[in-house]
């Protein structure tokens, strides 16, 4: 009897979990700026360097030679393009490269990759309508890596 309790318990802890992972919240792009702000990164607005209709907002942060690409597009579709996009180009990257390493994870609205290659760590990471994207010199990895997390990214 009380190893059926703690299966149902465990099971029922499993279905929590792994329901409350499946869906990802986006940030808008003034979310992003406040939070880059915060760090000192310096902000550019780069939406006015795409075609009307391309991009609703593109933010870039910069802070030595780390720089985060912020993306919010028109649709869904656009951004799995634009993921789909990237990734296949750093995938590219890394087939040139004589040490590379990556990690991908897809769930319902997110999707995300990471790559190191040579002196280069990339990451493009999706959710819903917005995507960022990262290509930084290896030594600024964990910095990045804990932005972009700490974004929900």
């Amino acid at each position: 009897m009380k190893k059926r309790i703690l299966s149902l318990l465990l099971i029922f802890g499993m279905l929590l979990l792994l329901s409350s992972c499946s869906k990802r919240e986006a940030i808008t792009a003034d979310d992003f700026k406040s939070s880059m702000e915060g760090l000192e990164y310096t902000l550019t607005d780069a939406t006015s360097q795409f075609d009307a209709g391309l991009v609703e907002s593109v933010q870039l942060a910069e802070k030595d030679t780390c720089k985060i690409e912020f993306y919010v597009v028109e649709s869904t579709a656009q951004a799995q393009n634009a993921y789909k996009t990237n990734k296949e180009n750093i995938e590219k990257a890394e087939k040139l490269s004589s040490t590379s390493s990556h990690k991908s994870v897809s769930l319902k609205n997110y999707g995300y990759y990471k790559a190191t290659t040579g002196d280069l760590y990339y990451v493009i990471s999706r959710i819903d309508k917005t995507f960022i994207y990262a290509a930084i010199p290896l030594k600024y990895k964990d910095k990045a890596s804990d932005i972009i997390s700490d974004l929900g990214y």
